[in-house]
């Protein structure tokens, strides 16, 4: 009887949840974090605007990946608040929210499976229209359609049947596919050949204008030429460039 009746308290408190589609910013309000002992940021404030390509940028082991997990709500801030369009995060459906966000990170799961399942998870809700375009929005298409199997192409253990740069571009082509509000990029273009990764950049720079908000983590200065908005993670800050 205790069991259901926390069952059923669970539920009504999710059910009181805010379930809503981003439309206006996402804010870090004073927010702190660590790690143990190791303080990430201190006291840092920052606003994202809907429709606008954003680029964090600074060197390797700094903080990015942190910015994005905190949006995703994979870890929490110590001290401080985001709020996303006048709503504390906190307050947010989590599975609601995270359905609005596409998720690019730095080791992404791939199976030994065809480059369908691994674009789509195994789900059957895609259209092959749908999964076209991201394919081809990932600069992919091409080289799946010399396949002879295409689609349905085994890709091995991890992808190991594809080159780095393939497995990174599978790996936006499935994020795209979602058709997110937030796209979170994790040094995504890091392994990708120059041409491949001006025709991404370009095809994303598209969707913002579309309502796509994408925020990118870099030490790439070339991502910068497509940003709207740079922050540098400095000493423990997010801070924008003027």
């Amino acid at each position: 009887k205790k069991k259901k009746e926390k069952l059923e308290k669970l539920k009504e408190e999710n059910n009181k949840k805010i379930k809503k589609i981003f439309s206006e910013k996402i804010i870090f309000d004073n927010l702190s974090f660590k790690y143990g002992e190791n303080n990430i940021f201190n006291k840092t404030s920052i606003s994202i605007k809907k429709s606008t390509f954003n680029v964090i940028y600074g060197k390797s082991g700094i903080g990015k990946t942190t910015i994005l997990d905190l949006i995703c709500c994979l870890n929490r801030a110590d001290e401080g608040e985001i709020i996303v369009d006048r709503n504390n995060i906190k307050d947010f459906d989590l599975n609601n929210w995270r359905k609005q966000i596409g998720y690019v990170s730095q080791d992404n799961t791939f199976y030994n499976d065809s480059i369908r399942n691994n674009l789509t998870y195994g789900s059957n809700d895609y259209t092959a229209k749908e999964m076209e375009m991201s394919l081809k929005q990932s600069d992919l298409l091409e080289k799946i359609q010399e396949l002879p199997e295409k689609l349905d192409y085994v890709i091995g253990e991890s992808g190991s049947k594809l080159s780095g740069g393939q497995r990174q571009r599978l790996s936006i082509a499935r994020a795209l596919l979602k058709k997110p509000n937030i796209l979170l990029l994790d040094e995504a273009t890091s392994g990708l050949d120059k041409k491949s990764k001006e025709t991404i950049l370009e095809n994303l720079k598209k969707e913002v204008k579309n309502g796509l908000t994408i925020i990118a983590t870099t030490h790439d200065d070339d991502l910068i030429n497509y940003a709207n908005t740079v922050f540098d993670v400095i000493d423990r800050k997010i801070i924008q460039r003027k």
